[in-house]
């Protein structure tokens, strides 16, 4: 979850969320369908304060590669990015873009061809995609 918070998009804030012992047959199809957590694909409980500690300590890793220069975070979510090659509709400051997604660019952009052109998507929601 990723929010820029300044007008010049110089801050950003990182979220991330994290199903740990969350039952999802009692949720709703919609999400059900797309979410899953630790117990439902291990089928154990976990200890929170553990899980909260390890995600911890594998960010502060990834912080002190970044600080480096070690590491590319862009370059890191781009394997992952689950809307490549996906149609896509995203609303953002800017306006409704539509189109295939590409993955993202060097600057964390999310890249969508269309009819109009290659349009690099700072920030905004990803309202669908197929």
């Amino acid at each position: 979850l990723v929010e820029s918070i300044s007008a010049a998009g110089t801050l950003v804030v990182l979220g991330i969320g994290v199903n740990v012992n969350t039952p999802l047959h009692s949720a709703p199809p919609e999400v059900a369908q797309l979410a899953t957590s630790l117990h439902q694909c291990t089928g154990r409980e976990f200890d929170l304060a553990e899980v909260l500690l390890g995600i911890l300590q594998a960010q502060d890793r990834l912080w002190r590669l970044l600080s480096t220069g070690e590491l590319s975070l862009p370059g890191e979510w781009e394997p992952w990015c689950m809307l490549r090659g996906h149609q896509v509709v995203i609303t953002s400051p800017q306006g409704k873009v539509e189109g295939q997604c590409l993955g993202l660019d060097e600057d964390g952009a999310l890249l969508v061809q269309n009819d109009q052109g290659l349009h690099r998507v700072l920030s905004g929601t990803v309202v669908e995609y197929r």
